[in-house]
Order: structure tokens, then sequence, then C-alpha cells
């Protein structure tokens, strides 16, 4: 975390040539956390989008992030492998927060 413990940045992978910068924000739907989390994401470089998980059970579809991207919950994303590791299916988180742009993607390379 950079100023808050509630806001951690996880890295970022490449997904089909786009870049998806992923962070974790505990219980991301409470006022002062995704208050928090805004100031936190608007010091971060630009990505194409991103992807913020959060273990808030709430209802997060509603919030808007200072760049493109989704709050997802991580329960949707993650598993825990035979080992006892945290697994993220990175492929998934990808195609949910690049929904919109690969679709836009898609519809102008098929129409021109």
């Amino acid at each position: 975390p950079k100023t808050d413990p509630s806001v951690w940045s996880l890295g970022s992978f490449a997904f089909n040539g786009f870049q998806v910068s992923t962070y974790f924000a505990t219980d991301a739907a409470a006022p002062s956390i995704f208050h928090a989390l805004i100031q936190f994401l608007r010091d971060e470089p630009r990505a194409d989008r991103l992807a913020v998980l959060t273990n808030d059970t709430r209802d997060t579809t509603a919030l808007v992030l200072p760049q493109p991207g989704r709050v997802v919950p991580l329960i949707e994303c993650a598993e825990i492998s035979s080992v006892g590791l945290l697994q993220l299916d990175r492929d998934w988180l990808a195609r949910r927060v690049l929904l919109l742009r690969l679709a836009i993607a898609l519809t102008l390379w098929v129409g021109g």
C-alpha cells in the first residue's frame, strides 16, 4: 500500500495486446475506502483497463473508477489451489474488464 492499507497494487498483465492493471481494495463499496481507492488510482500509470478486486459482497457495478475498468468481487475470479495458494483466473478477469473494449474492436474489425 502507498498511503492507505486498504488499497494494494497487485501488478499488471497483458491479454490479447491489452494491458490490465490489477488492484485489491478491502470493502471497496464503503465510502471511505472507495474515496481512498480513487485517490490511489489517480496517481497510478494508465492502463487499457483496471481490475479492482475486492472482498466486498455488496453490489459494486455502480462504482465509477477514474480510469476505465471495473470493481470485481474476488470470489468471482479467484480460488484456493490444492496447495492452499490463491489463484486468479486472469483470462476471466481480463475478459470481464475488457468486455466493452473488445466488443468495439471486434465491431470495427468486422465492419471495416
